[in-house]
């Protein structure tokens, strides 16, 4: 059972869904999954950084390249950057909730450049945008 700290952590959460009007658990464990899916991206990410630092190379292969990133969806070009979980997650409510909706949510669907892939394959078949 889970008690404490975690506890607390977790109802808050779910009450903050539930404030902003996502009632069904389902729904919320969806949404929680993209959002922890995002920070795994980031986390990967910044290993990738931190022993490309070490070893004194460039990062191979990067989720997050410097520059622009191509927004195929809304026709517009996004900091690469301002997709990552640590970027993000520190912006206030509305701004955040513009850049996963409309950005961060594309960007995952498009993933190794628009290359057919499993994953992709699931967030375009999947209307998440109906819970965002």
């Amino acid at each position: 059972m889970i008690t404490g700290e975690i506890k607390n952590r977790i109802d808050a959460i779910w009450d903050t869904f539930w404030t902003g009007g996502i009632t069904n658990s389902i729904t919320i464990l969806e949404q929680m999954t993209y959002l922890f899916f995002m920070k795994m991206l980031d986390d990967a990410q910044k290993t990738k950084e931190a022993n490309a630092s070490f070893m004194g190379v460039e990062v191979k292969d990067p989720t997050f390249k410097q520059g622009m990133w191509h927004n195929p969806e809304t026709d517009k070009d996004v900091p690469y950057d301002t997709l990552r979980w640590s970027v993000f997650k520190n912006k206030d409510a509305e701004e955040m909730y513009r850049i996963i909706s409309r950005d961060a949510f594309a960007f995952i669907k498009n993933l190794n450049d628009g290359k057919d892939t499993a994953l992709g394959q699931v967030y375009r078949q999947y209307p998440w945008r109906d819970y965002a």
